[in-house]
């Protein structure tokens, strides 16, 4: 079962690259459109990347734990490269939103 999410795992990063590629390619569009076309599908992709992966590996061991909690920083990284080089809130803000809706779900399982 676990085999799979691997494949699953593929999609998912062609299409970080698909959405990355228009972002850089569009960065001053509407920011309604900005937050629905681009903004938002990152953020939830790059979201989906992360727990894709987690679910793959399902580590319990000690180092899996570390390296787990010390991912979760890319979250604020990933945010922060976009606020600062484009100074775009929207994907800021799609990430928060993300982050508020996973991270209780996460401690609920422990």
């Amino acid at each position: 079962m676990r085999s799979h999410l691997w494949l699953a795992e593929l999609p998912l990063v062609i299409n970080f690259f698909n959405l990355s590629i228009a972002y850089f390619r569009y960065p001053n569009t509407l920011l309604a459109i900005h937050l629905g076309t681009l903004a938002g599908p990152l953020a939830w992709n790059f979201t989906a990347l992360y727990w894709v992966s987690a679910v793959a590996v399902w580590a319990t061991n000690l180092a899996a734990r570390i390296t787990a909690h010390l991912s979760i920083w890319g979250w604020l990284t990933y945010g922060l490269f976009y606020l600062v080089a484009y100074k775009d809130f929207a994907i800021g803000l799609a990430l928060s939103a993300l982050a508020a809706c996973t991270f209780p779900v996460s401690i609920k399982l422990r």
